[in-house]
């Protein structure tokens, strides 16, 4: 099975890349206790781009995960949701998973 762990771009202007590129540790132990499980795991770094970045179809593409766990915060978390519908449309068999401090306090926004 594979999983792929994504750190998804942010949608607030007002957030320099610079000051969020660095993905959540999370995302790492989460990604090490898989691993040690059996897992094919990947994680993702996708900060720098957009909604209309062609990449992003074609990593999805590429990675074919079976399941998607996102690390959001609350200025990414509809990154998270874009991405997410991307997935969904290439294979609506993919299995999305929220995580981190936007999924925990803002689960009635997503």
């Amino acid at each position: 099975m594979k999983i792929v762990l994504i750190y998804p771009y942010f949608i607030e202007k007002r957030i320099q890349n610079g000051d969020v590129g660095v993905v959540p540790m999370g995302l790492f132990h989460i990604g090490a206790l898989l691993m040690e499980n059996g897992f094919s795991v990947e994680i993702l770094n996708l900060y720098q781009y957009t909604k209309t970045s062609p990449e992003i179809p074609d990593i999805l593409i590429r990675e074919k995960p079976d399941i998607i766990g996102f690390s959001i915060l609350n200025g990414n978390r509809r990154g998270g949701i874009e991405i997410a519908e991307i997935a969904k449309k290439l294979n609506p068999s993919v299995q999305i998973v929220f995580g981190g401090a936007g999924a925990t306090f803002l689960w009635q926004h997503l």
